[in-house]
């Protein structure tokens, strides 16, 4: 409506024109709305930023939604001069990739083109834990909406156990798959990638996803603390310390003759139910008297993988060597192979008189050679049985038997045999005052002697005395006469058991 008013200069009076009324209508709306980006927040929801509108006489924003079913629908007004980004409520963006437009409404209800508006995808991030292999696969889908130029780059983002962000990984715009290894059992894992304009000016944050690491726990202890012989049932014994809270259903036993391999399963066993967890093995395919193994123990988790590969050890192969001088020497490998190394060796001997091993000595935990005098032994039978034992040192992980002791490895048993020597007298005086020098014979030291032949003959080749008994001596006599002062000769034979004839 429209009026001319006139005032007059004297008493302010105001003369009207006539009216003249028309309407006035806004048919169009030229607004073109830029969007900047669409987030996801820790809600699960979309969020969407748009640059504000360039006219004055815009007073709504429509947010519309590509929904699968329906298309292109409003979902949400929002006032002009409403703080952005917008957070809408009825999103789904946690479980799914949604796609947004915005348009202006003017006061006449005139709405821009939807059309020219670049509409923007958000990105959905999937996450999938691998129980057996222990590890996340991490996917999701390309964010749209950038420009022709797309995304410069993905950032992937990981939190552990409720801790802060840290990156895991930075890909370029075709990059949208991870792989995360090594999860932690028990441990949760939360995820979200970050996308970013190749102005690097604009930057969208996908869904977030959390799970559970429920992967096989895997041991923390699987040491192999003892491999010894068994004199008494023959055969190598192994004992094994394990970790009771592992996901582990049973252990391979593997045995080689190289400690580099190739080694094969020769049993298997499974988890002790309860403590102490120690874990028994013997081993009756062996020949621990000529030959030392090594072995090691194996974990098979839940998922029938290989969990753990535990320390190698190895068998105490000993030897014993007589020698000529009234002395055994013993050599033997070093054991292998204690977190602690060997702290002694201690050396143990059975005489054939006695009933049991003894204690005879001991050397450091880097010698291998113990040389045992047996000259107090000459009137024994000479045999001699042997075996050393390894004892461990303080070990990092403080394990202990179940005495409370430091463990153990017995070497093989050894028996062998001092060669029997015979030492002979030059002159014998049959009426002497001292016994021993009446009769003529040899000394034997190391009396267990095999095919014994002993004569003495006159110088003219006349047997005067003959015997094969050891502990027979000639007493001067022939045929019950003493015989004649003189020079005679002696002939002599014997053998150590399971050795060559000595004759002298």
């Amino acid at each position: 409506n429209y009026q001319i008013r006139v005032t007059d200069t004297v008493r302010g009076c105001q003369s009207g024109s006539t009216i003249d009324s028309a309407r006035f209508r806004d048919q169009t709306n030229k607004d073109q709305i830029v969007l900047d980006s669409v987030s996801v927040n820790a809600n699960g929801n979309a969020t969407i930023s748009w640059q504000p509108s360039q006219y004055g006489d815009v007073v709504n924003y429509y947010l519309y939604f590509n929904d699968p079913k329906l298309g292109w629908i409003v979902v949400d007004t929002v006032p002009v001069g409403t703080p952005v980004p917008w957070e809408w409520t009825g999103s789904q963006a946690s479980s799914r990739s949604e796609q947004f437009r915005v348009i202006s409404v003017d006061s006449c209800q005139n709405q821009s083109d939807a059309q020219v508006v670049k509409p923007h995808r958000s990105i959905y991030m999937r996450q999938f834990i691998d129980k057996c292999d222990a590890l996340s696969k991490i996917s999701w889908n390309n964010y749209e909406g950038f420009g022709p130029e797309g995304v410069r780059e993905y950032r992937l983002q990981v939190s552990i156990d409720g801790g802060p962000w840290n990156l895991l990984f930075v890909g370029n715009g075709e990059d949208t798959t991870y792989t995360q290894r090594n999860l932690q059992n028990g441990s949760v894992y939360c995820y979200r990638v970050l996308a970013t304009d190749t102005s690097g000016t604009r930057t969208t944050t996908s869904n977030q996803k959390c799970e559970t690491a429920e992967v096989p726990r895997k041991s923390k202890i699987l040491y192999l603390a003892q491999v010894t012989n068994d004199p008494v049932r023959g055969p190598i014994e192994l004992n094994l310390l394990v970790d009771g809270q592992a996901d582990v259903e049973s252990f391979a036993v593997e045995r080689s003759l190289d400690p580099q391999g190739p080694y094969k399963t020769i049993g298997r066993v499974g988890k002790p139910a309860t403590p102490p967890y120690i874990v028994n093995f013997a081993d009756y395919d062996t020949d621990g008297s000529s030959y030392h193994y090594y072995y090691r123990i194996s974990a098979t988790d839940s998922c029938g993988g290989r969990d753990t590969i535990s320390n190698i050890g190895r068998n105490i192969l000993l030897r014993v060597d007589p020698r000529s001088n009234l002395t055994n020497y013993l050599s033997w490998n070093p054991y292998e192979d204690w977190d602690g190394g060997v702290a002694t060796y201690r050396v143990y001997r059975q005489g054939a008189e006695e009933a049991s091993f003894s204690f005879i000595g001991q050397v450091g935990g880097t010698d291998t050679v113990y040389v045992d005098n047996i000259a107090n032994y000459g009137n024994t039978e000479g045999n001699f049985c042997y075996y050393v034992e390894a004892v461990e040192g303080p070990n990092s992980l403080n394990i202990l038997n179940e005495q409370g002791q430091p463990y153990n490895s017995v070497s093989n048993q050894v028996c062998m045999n001092q060669q029997a020597r015979a030492f002979m007298p030059t002159a014998f005086r049959p009426g002497s005052s001292v016994a021993v020098n009446r009769t003529f014979g040899p000394s034997l030291r190391f009396t267990e002697v095999d095919d014994y032949h002993f004569y003495v003959m006159n110088r003219w080749g006349v047997k005067v005395f003959e015997t094969s008994d050891p502990e027979q001596h000639w007493d001067g006599t022939h045929n019950s006469e003493p015989a004649a002062q003189g020079v005679y000769i002696y002939f002599i034979r014997y053998a150590t058991p399971g050795d060559a004839p000595v004759e002298d």
